[in-house]
């Protein structure tokens, strides 16, 4: 973005006529050149088509007042964007705000950008380059004021008139970069140039939330060819790339607001810059073709009814004990022998819900060697006789002495250390989780299931302190997405500090990006900013695996990934949980009465409170 004052003196396009003709400038001073100079303007002038340009903005008033101003040109040019509804809705529709945008092409994203926000809020005004600034159909919506640059006098108007309608309740519209992005000798990819942190300073004053919006794409190599000869040469060139853009379909992404409270926990502008380019340059990887190879999604399967011999053998299983319960659903605790009628359903229930998250065995019913000397966690839904969920339990103190690591699942995808185990002492290792589709869109389905495990922890196993997991990511998720969620959770206060004595046996590959991610500790500091995050660039909107984010929430730690080439190429990260030290309280909520008992065995006084 270039300031909003026409320039007389530059070389760069500017408005001499009274009507608004955009014109070509001469430059020079000395009047042997100023005279060669205006003799080549003209032809300069047609070979940028500024003449086009200009016919454009006259044949866009033709579609107004029907239309506003940016989208009578966009019209008139047969260009448009495309633009998502749950995006737009993330933009708030009244109290002050400031867009912030990537400037990829220094014209048309202008134009759609004000028509962006206008959408929304017919009070949103928009600082964009000089070219647009002279544009008459477009003044209404625009702050002609000299945000990133110029003197001290012109930039202390600048932030009163930016400030004063932030703090009336406007919509600010915004390009931090102040000039067009463009390719470097020293990168190997098209980008903005440093965003002036002015635009954060504003938005710390005005308390607004900052909404990032990113535009895909970039201009032409003959464009980023000139830009390296001489700077000046990107700018003469800008109404070329306008009128350039006739019939283009823009991809506009926007993400999440960075809200006010965490914008003051940022020690200054500089930093809230930094988090403001570093949340756009993320939407980028939306458009990521660099999926991960996969195989083929498998087929749905049909599961048929629980028989009535499994029906009874779960009764059973509840007349001696109901671990947890809520309305009509209903957890137990079962070995294989006492429900060997019920595990070709559970093998059946598992592979379907797998496969619905591109996940699974590929065999009709997923079982294994595990599931024999494993406990079961079923959830029953008492009400409709069917079941609605299962979580798989093995204990260490049972299974090491028998079998050694190789006995426990997570063997089969990990190494550990000699001493692992040795150092944590007992360990309940929890997997093959499942819930059936119509359970999962009920939330406390899930805090149910953890109630149950650690109900009967404390109650039946209260020396076993920690509980160890995989927790599965489809293998659909792209590149980005896996690269987002690996460098959250390698992040020091994430990872575990007993991680070095873990190794994975398939080694999730990364791959070398040409385009680097911005730093993690600028796109998210908890589990609801990585689910964020993960939504802003996954092609279908989804955001982390339910299960992960619960693991977060509730304070485990990560210790290694892992593909797994027999689960359909599913990453596995492997969850650490110390039981006494889950989050306060989340651990009160699922311990209930057995909390205070559980934690002081451990050494947990619950009455001190946490350290701020």
């Amino acid at each position: 973005m270039t300031k909003g004052h026409p320039v007389q003196d530059d070389g760069e396009v500017t408005e001499e006529e009274p009507h608004g003709e955009l014109k070509l400038s001469n430059p020079f001073r000395d009047p042997v050149r100023r005279r060669m100079a205006s003799m080549a303007l003209p032809a300069i002038s047609r070979m940028l088509r500024v003449g086009t340009l200009n016919q454009i903005i006259q044949d866009s008033l033709a579609h107004m007042p029907e239309m506003n101003g940016p989208d009578a040109i966009l019209h008139t040019m047969g260009a448009s964007y495309e633009v998502s509804e749950a995006d737009l809705a993330r933009i708030p529709k009244e109290g002050p705000c400031v867009v912030v945008a990537n400037h990829p092409f220094g014209g048309i994203e202008g134009l759609a950008l004000m028509s962006l926000v206008l959408q929304v809020r017919p009070d949103a005004k928009t600082l964009v380059n000089q070219l647009l600034g002279l544009i008459p159909p477009l003044r209404e919506h625009l702050l002609l004021v000299d945000v990133l640059g110029g003197g001290a006098k012109a930039n202390t108007m600048s932030m009163r008139a930016t400030l004063s309608h932030l703090r009336n309740g406007g919509l600010l519209a915004v390009f931090p970069a102040g000039e067009v992005s463009h390719a470097r000798l020293t990168r190997p990819f098209v980008a903005d140039p440093p965003w002036s942190d002015t635009i954060a300073r504003m938005a710390k004053r005005s308390g607004a939330p900052i909404v990032p919006v990113r535009f895909a794409g970039h201009n032409g190599v003959a464009f980023q060819l000139a830009g390296l000869v001489h700077p000046r040469l990107r700018t003469v060139m800008l109404p070329q790339e306008v009128v350039n853009k006739n019939h283009v379909r823009l991809q506009v992404a926007i993400g999440h607001p960075i809200r006010k409270k965490d914008a003051d926990a940022l020690a200054d502008a500089s930093e809230l810059n930094a988090v403001m380019r570093a949340r756009c340059d993320l939407l980028a990887f939306r458009w990521s073709r660099t999926r991960k190879k996969s195989p083929p999604p498998l087929p749905p399967i049909e599961v048929t009814p629980l028989a009535t011999d499994g029906k009874q053998q779960i009764q059973r299983c509840l007349e001696r004990e109901i671990i947890a319960e809520r309305g009509d659903l209903a957890l137990t605790l079962a070995t294989h022998d006492e429900i060997s009628s019920v595990m070709p359903h559970i093998g059946a229930l598992r592979e379907e819900a797998y496969r619905a998250v591109g996940e699974g065995s590929g065999k009709e019913l997923d079982l294994d060697e595990y599931d024999e000397h494993y406990q079961h966690l079923l959830l029953w839904d008492r009400g409709q006789e069917r079941l609605g969920g299962a979580y798989r339990l093995g204990f260490s103190e049972e299974i090491l002495p028998r079998l050694g690591h190789r006995g426990l699942y997570t063997g089969s995808l990990f190494k550990f250390s000699p001493d692992f185990f040795k150092r944590l002492g007992p360990v309940v290792e929890l997997g093959r989780s499942f819930l059936s589709s119509d359970y999962q869109r009920k939330p406390a389905t899930l805090m149910l299931l953890w109630r149950g495990i650690v109900q009967t922890i404390a109650k039946h196993h209260p020396e076993y302190r920690w509980i160890l997991g995989p927790v599965s990511i489809p293998p659909d998720h792209t590149r980005p997405s896996m690269r987002v969620i690996a460098k959250y959770l390698e992040q020091p206060h994430v990872q575990s500090p007993f991680a070095s004595e873990v190794k994975s046996r398939t080694k999730l590959k990364k791959g070398v990006p040409l385009r680097p991610l911005p730093k993690i500790d600028r796109l998210a500091t908890s589990p609801e900013d990585l689910d964020d995050r993960i939504q802003e660039i996954d092609p279908m909107g989804r955001g982390i695996p339910v299960l992960l984010r619960q693991y977060l929430k509730i304070g485990a730690r990560h210790l290694a990934f892992n593909v797994d080439p027999e689960f359909h190429d599913t990453v596995d990260s492997l969850m650490l949980v110390d039981g006494p030290n889950i989050e306060r309280r989340m651990r009160s909520l699922i311990f209930g009465p057995y909390e205070e008992a559980y934690c002081r065995r451990h050494g947990v006084d619950i009455t001190q409170k946490d350290p701020s």
